[in-house]
């Protein structure tokens, strides 16, 4: 099973979101997304999360900063198994690109006409609605199917 993190930063009034267009993998090429990526062997997930978002934006933030929001599971379309943790927080910082996918601030009433991955607006909602104790959820968890032609 192929393991990964997506982390969601926003504004402190929830205005505002940081979504990273993404590269690769190819079938999310040019889509925006959460800042994650691969767990490595032994990384506990909200220490991946840390990494990433070092590696990917140039952010340091301590593991307690970020809410475990839920995870994702399911299997591709390859068969193959996946589960991605889902965490996200609020920062002031200025997040800066640092690799080749580009990060940028967008607003969030905007998400749902960006190109988007299919589960970023929903995975927003649900970011703001736990971080902000709207709802009363504790931890999403999303089952996937593989899609068969």
């Amino acid at each position: 099973m192929k393991r990964y993190v997506v982390t969601f930063l926003f504004s402190p009034e929830f205005e505002l979101v940081w979504l990273i267009e993404k590269q690769k993998p190819n079938w999310q090429k040019g889509c925006l997304n959460g800042i994650g990526g691969k767990i490595e062997d032994g990384e506990n997930p909200v220490a991946c999360a840390v990494r990433e978002l070092k590696e990917e934006s140039g952010i340091t933030v301590a593991e307690s900063d970020l809410t475990d929001i839920g995870e994702m599971i399911g299997v591709n379309n390859d068969g193959s198994g996946f589960q991605v943790h889902i965490f996200a927080g609020t920062t002031t910082d200025i997040l800066r690109t640092q690799e080749i996918e580009v990060v940028d601030l967008y607003r969030v009433c905007d998400v749902t006409s960006l190109k988007t991955i299919e589960n970023v607006p929903m995975l927003i909602e649900a970011c703001i609605y736990r971080l902000t104790g709207h709802s009363s959820f504790n931890r999403l968890v999303m089952h996937y199917n593989r899609v068969t032609a």
